[in-house]
């Protein structure tokens, strides 16, 4: 029996798919030859992006709680390279202020509320504790802002749902729940007007009126 060789499409050559092939061939020389210099930039840049999102998602200590309330205020606090040092100088500059005694009339410990900047503290930069930590002497073993009013509870503070200024307003709402500090009180209307920080983005101070019902308070 004769033998038949069998030729693909593939194999079979003319003038136009050589000249087809020598453009491919081409193409892959040009993408092999460039490709160290592409991968460096192209890894660099994801790398970098990759940092970027894990400080988001960090910052998602970041409470994803809904805009509520009338703000009035917003503003970075400080340049974010700087925070130690701007923490320094207010201490320095600033003296605290007592803490006034509360609706129904009691002493409420620890007894301080300071200008921002004043305490330093271990908790993480930027957010909504580390802010508080800064204008009350909280201790360091709190964690995220959900369990501050049970850890605040355990260490004898006082509690209740009667806002105070210079209280701490706390809300367990978000994943890690959210604290800020009491500057007014408007009983009349039913509203609090909070400072805090991380409400409107990492490292932003604001301040705006809520319900007092949205929180309860740790004196």
């Amino acid at each position: 029996m004769d033998a038949h060789p069998y030729l693909s499409s593939y194999l079979t050559t003319t003038p136009a798919t050589r000249a087809k092939r020598g453009k491919l061939r081409n193409r892959w020389r040009l993408i092999i030859t460039f490709w160290p210099r592409l991968s460096w930039r192209t890894w660099s840049s994801l790398a970098l992006w990759a940092v970027l999102f894990a400080m988001g998602s960090y910052a998602m200590q970041h409470h994803q709680l809904p805009l509520g309330g009338h703000s009035i205020a917003a503003s970075n606090s400080r340049p974010a390279s700087a925070p130690a040092v701007a923490a320094a100088r207010l201490a320095s500059a600033t003296k605290a202020m007592t803490l006034p005694g509360g609706p129904t009339g009691q002493l409420l410990p620890p007894g301080t509320m300071a200008a921002f900047g004043t305490y330093a503290n271990s908790y993480a930069w930027g957010q909504c504790t580390w802010y508080v930590a800064t204008r009350r002497p909280i201790p360091t073993n709190w964690g995220n802002a959900r369990n501050w009013l049970s850890h605040a509870q355990a260490a004898g503070w006082g509690t209740g749902s009667a806002p105070a200024v210079a209280a701490i307003a706390w809300t367990s709402e978000g994943y890690y729940g959210h604290v800020a500090l009491v500057e007014d009180v408007d009983a009349e209307n039913g509203q609090v007007l909070i400072s805090e920080m991380n409400y409107t983005g990492l490292d932003r101070i604001d301040k705006r009126w809520a319900p007092i019902s949205s929180f309860k308070y740790i004196y």
